[in-house]
């Protein structure tokens, strides 16, 4: 099952213009006779009225900015970073592995750092939430692993995956591929352990603390119904601790 999180904000347009009350007003004699006018009224012309020309003015929406590291830590060149919400937004990582995207809408996204033409790697990826045309840096760097297991399925019935420190009970009939899935007409599941503290990835909207995570293959597969799945590990759990499941 694939889980989204959509938050739209609608803008509002303020509109300024002239008013009339609709009549149209023939001036009097009498209004004609009232020679008196002041001639400064309109005299006094304040040029830096319009002259502060800001130029900072006409950039609009949000952005976001950070840099990618390959497992070594070793930055991370020629990646492509997708922020994604209606449609996906692209930027290829510079030879420092940096990053950034300017002018985008204020709603939650997400970031997804992808190695083009090599499905080998996973897929990073995490929401982030932009608000009131906020540049944010992301302080912690995207670091992109590779897939530790893959194991391909059969075209039909069920087949238990013993991935990276994972076990799932997956059946192909179960998935559907999306519009960004690398690896078309490849039924497979790829697994790789990833440890929360030093994945770099944003926490936008996480209540809690994350204690396990894992990339998943293909990338851009929707699953339904949605695998059932175990690991061995306690991650230093307490016995019938209650934990929270995300998938993105």
């Amino acid at each position: 099952m694939t889980l989204r999180t959509l938050c739209m904000l609608a803008p509002a347009a303020l509109l300024l213009g002239a008013c009339t009350d609709g009549e149209s007003k023939e001036d009097t004699a009498a209004e004609e006779a009232d020679t008196d006018t002041d001639t400064d009224a309109d005299t006094d012309t304040d040029t830096d009225a319009d002259t502060d020309a800001d130029t900072d003015a006409d950039v609009e929406g949000a952005g976001v900015s950070g840099s990618t590291v390959w497992a070594d830590g070793s930055p991370a060149e020629g990646v492509q970073m997708r922020l994604c919400y209606d449609t996906c937004r692209t930027s290829n990582t510079d030879a420092s592995g940096a990053w950034s995207f300017s002018g985008v809408e204020n709603v939650d996204h997400t970031i997804q750092a992808v190695v083009l033409g090599d499905t080998s790697y996973a897929v990073p990826h995490s929401l982030v939430m932009l608000r009131d045309d906020e540049t944010r840096s992301l302080t912690d760097d995207y670091r992109i692993v590779s897939f530790a297991t893959k194991e391909d399925l059969p075209a039909s019935g069920g087949m238990m995956v013993d991935g990276d420190g994972i076990s799932i009970d997956a059946a192909r009939e179960a998935l559907t591929p999306g519009s960004y899935t690398p690896d078309y007409d490849e039924w497979y599941v790829a697994t790789v352990e990833v440890d929360p503290s030093t994945a770099g990835l944003s926490w936008d909207g996480l209540e809690g603390t994350p204690v396990a995570m894992w990339y998943l293959g293909n990338f851009d597969i929707t699953v339904e119904p949605s695998f059932p799945f175990s690991t061995d590990s306690t991650y230093g759990l307490e016995p019938g601790t209650v934990v929270q499941i995300w998938s993105t």
